[in-house]
């Protein structure tokens, strides 16, 4: 999976029109780097384009009830910023799940 096309977006409206210009095939969502609430991206993924795109948090600093919440609200895993070298595998387990699910 190389060559592919990303976008870094923190600011609420960045987010959303990254989400409403196309169809991603992950999204990789660290709190950290957002100036909203965690749960925020998780509406705004929601919506358009982007529903059914599989989502993965990376952090350090998230709280155990605050990941559960988003694994609740549709994040399909949680990385952590000490275990980096396995967000390649997981990005590429979660494309490759959700194209199995959209060829369905």
């Amino acid at each position: 999976m190389s060559g592919g096309r990303f976008e870094v977006a923190s600011e609420e409206k960045e987010v959303g029109k990254a989400l409403e210009s196309r169809r991603w095939d992950l999204i990789v969502y660290n709190p950290l780097l957002a100036s909203h609430q965690p749960a925020e991206v998780m509406r705004l993924r929601s919506i358009g384009l982007s529903r059914d795109t599989p989502t993965v948090v990376v952090s350090d600093s998230l709280e155990a009830e605050s990941v559960i919440q988003l694994m609740r609200l549709g994040a399909c895993d949680f990385v952590s910023k000490n275990e980096l070298s396995s967000l390649g595998p997981v990005a590429a387990r979660e494309i490759k799940e959700a194209r199995a699910r959209t060829e369905k």
